[in-house]
């Protein structure tokens, strides 16, 4: 699966995702803003997830039918030390991935 890590994201969380082809957005060098054109421009070069932190692409809106889908992660902080306990709800949601849909992460999403 070919996933853009979003900008707000450590680089670090694309070693988790060893089994997938990982571009941080931040080494593409494209200058738009971040809105559903970001979305558009990651489809029509074959990105199928985006990846990122906080609040931007959730669950509940029912933006356009872009063909990528996003993860939202939602943590106290974007570092690695509050994201880890994200990483097996990540990845087990690119492993059940669904093309245009909005999935948000948070400490509601790890199993006990």
């Amino acid at each position: 699966m070919k996933v853009l890590l979003d900008e707000n994201l450590p680089h670090d969380l694309r070693y988790f995702l060893a089994h997938h082809q990982v571009s941080p957005l931040a080494s593409l060098n494209w200058h738009m803003p971040k809105d559903d054109r970001l979305l558009e421009h990651a489809a029509s070069v074959g990105f199928d997830v985006l990846v990122t932190f906080g609040t931007w692409g959730r669950a509940e809106d029912d933006g356009p039918n872009v063909g990528v889908s996003t993860i939202t992660l939602r943590a106290a902080t974007n570092t690695m030390e509050d994201l880890r306990p994200l990483v097996v709800p990540l990845l087990e949601t690119l492993d059940a991935f669904r093309p245009n849909t909005r999935v948000v992460l948070d400490e509601g999403s790890i199993d006990s």
